[in-house]
């Protein structure tokens, strides 16, 4: 189904997380056994969200990132390598250890940051380390099209 309607992004970031649990709830068919990774403010270790995925004996993890194409205190408010790098490391530390770590955000696609995941890859497949994915607004819009239960929460809430 193709959405007949733009999708905007959540206007804060407690509806971002939200949103993203529903969809990789869906997308990784385990809707009831994903959860939020403790309390926010406390020590997440770069993990918003966790679950073992259907069919996965390894956990994945999810780190959500609300950003707005606004300014903040005079500059761009947007994803970078150093918030990339600085998630990735702190997500070295979850346990159990994850296979894969997604960077999920409300900003546009940007290929200088996928490229820049795509090397950060490289190193951790080198190093034992798990697998990093971002994704951007765009996948959101292409995805919840996808997820009847999700759209339709989405667009009720």
């Amino acid at each position: 189904m193709i959405s007949p309607i733009r999708i905007f992004p959540p206007q804060n970031w407690q509806d971002f997380e939200h949103l993203t649990l529903k969809l990789w709830g869906e997308i990784w068919d385990v809707p009831n056994e994903i959860d939020f990774n403790s309390e926010s403010g406390s020590k997440q270790k770069g993990v918003d969200i966790y679950c073992i995925p259907k069919n996965e004996k390894v956990y994945f993890g999810i780190q959500c990132k609300n950003k707005k194409l606004f300014c903040k205190y005079g500059k761009p408010n947007k994803l970078t390598k150093a918030t990339i790098d600085k998630e990735i490391e702190k997500a070295k530390n979850f346990r159990p250890k994850l296979e894969m770590l997604i960077i999920a955000t409300s900003f546009g696609k940007d290929g200088d940051l996928e490229e820049y995941v795509r090397e950060v890859n490289l190193n951790h497949f080198e190093n034992g380390l798990f697998r990093v994915q971002i994704c951007f607004w765009d996948y959101f819009t292409r995805k919840i099209p996808e997820y009847e239960d999700v759209y339709n929460w989405y667009f009720k809430n």
